[in-house]
């Protein structure tokens, strides 16, 4: 069965919002989960003819996830959106109470805080507090060993308490209310995103059905190409191919098909006469270049 975008979104867009939740607990950082959610999507539709094997399409691309979200924690990009983020932390900080409610104000002071942890520590109090999964769980999407999750759990969580307590008056079990909402409210899906993912698996969809098409013509060229060179190699002049016909071939042609045409009558033509000698030798050449250049252009404006 032929998989289209209208079948593959049906099938496979339901569980977008768990893969960006997933990247953005990885990577902290919203516009780059946004985009690694999309590479994961285009990585899928490459992939949707081998899918149909696949047991759990789910679990498949949030292994993709996880390892587009490791690359992108390699690259340069991940230090400069930590900086970005540790100023958007800042930032918040400093809201007003008359602009703020006291509760809204400490959620975002914890997310503040949140910020500021390790990276790995950020990593799996995200997975647990916005997907609630079990140390298990986080251990086969990040690869940390499940005493090293817990320790830095407690240590997330105990770094927080200890800050806030400093400034309010609060119990753990409070806190970790808070911590809660936090994560939760942090890690919301952008409202674009469907729609974003929509259009791009469109233009993914659009770009195959095109490139279908231009194979076909690549093929047609290379076939008249061909010929013609060993044509030309073998001697043939173009003295009778000029005079077998009362019309030479024009210089530009509108239709491809009439300039396919026209390579085809000059091959036959060119092919029926191949004792007459080199005469002139070149100049078929140069009319062949110019079929061929009818062809590219039309290739070429076929792909923009």
């Amino acid at each position: 069965m032929e998989v289209t975008a209208d079948i593959f979104k049906r099938l496979y867009l339901p569980f977008h919002a768990k893969l960006y939740r997933i990247a953005f607990a990885l990577v902290g950082n919203q516009e780059e989960a946004e985009d690694i959610v999309q590479e994961v999507y285009s990585r899928l539709w490459e992939r949707k003819e081998e899918l149909a094997a696949v047991r759990n399409p789910e679990a498949y691309a949030i292994t993709l996830v996880k390892h587009f979200c490791l690359d992108y924690l390699r690259s340069p990009r991940a230090s400069q959106s930590a900086a970005e983020l540790e100023d958007a932390g800042e930032f918040l900080s400093d809201s007003s109470p008359e602009k703020e409610t006291e509760e809204k104000d400490q959620i975002r002071q914890v997310q503040r805080w949140i910020n500021e942890l390790p990276l790995n520590q950020q990593q799996v109090l995200r997975l647990q507090g916005v997907e609630d999964y079990s140390v298990e769980e986080i251990e086969q999407i990040t690869g940390y060993t499940a005493g090293n999750i817990r320790v830095l759990l407690s240590r997330a969580r105990k770094t927080i308490r200890e800050q806030f307590k400093k400034l309010y008056g609060m119990n753990d079990q409070q806190i970790d209310e808070l911590i809660r909402r936090a994560l939760k409210d942090q890690s919301q899906v952008p409202v674009h995103l469907e729609e974003r993912l929509e259009r791009h698996i469109d233009r993914l969809a659009a770009d195959e059905k095109k490139s279908v098409r231009i194979p076909m013509y690549r093929s047609r060229i290379r076939r008249w190409c061909v010929a013609a060179s060993i044509l030309l190699v073998l001697g043939v002049g173009t003295t009778a191919y000029f005079s077998a016909s009362d019309s030479r071939p024009k210089d530009t042609f509108d239709n491809p098909e009439e300039a396919a045409k026209a390579a085809e009558q000059a091959l036959t033509l060119l092919s029926q006469n191949l004792n007459k000698g080199f005469g002139e030798m070149n100049q078929a050449q140069q009319e062949m270049e110019k079929i061929h250049a009818v062809w590219t252009k039309h290739i070429n404006d076929q792909t923009k």
